[in-house]
């Protein structure tokens, strides 16, 4: 019970890696949800990544638009939330 082997390892499941446990998951999948509802499935997944990624990218946008506004004011916010004017040019 305590030693295995490497053929003990070979038969357990240890993740996604080989062709035969994907092919395990589809046929659940498909047995679950049927075949007509999957590609409904796929869109609705494709269309929520690229949702999210639409998100991160204005988040990204918007904070690049923060800071260079920042930047051209002469304010900075450090990390403790405090805001401070930059010393004026001489």
């Amino acid at each position: 019970m305590g030693v295995y082997t490497r053929e003990d390892r070979a038969l357990t499941f240890t993740g996604l890696e080989s062709p035969t446990h994907l092919l395990i998951v589809f046929v659940v999948i498909l047995l679950f949800f049927g075949g007509k509802r999957i590609p409904e499935l796929a869109k609705g997944l494709g269309k929520g990544m690229r949702d999210f990624r639409k998100g991160l990218e204005e988040k990204s946008d918007e904070t690049h638009d923060e800071e260079e506004r920042e930047r051209q004011s002469g304010t900075h916010e450090s990390n403790t939330g405090q805001g401070h004017r930059a010393a004026p040019k001489a």
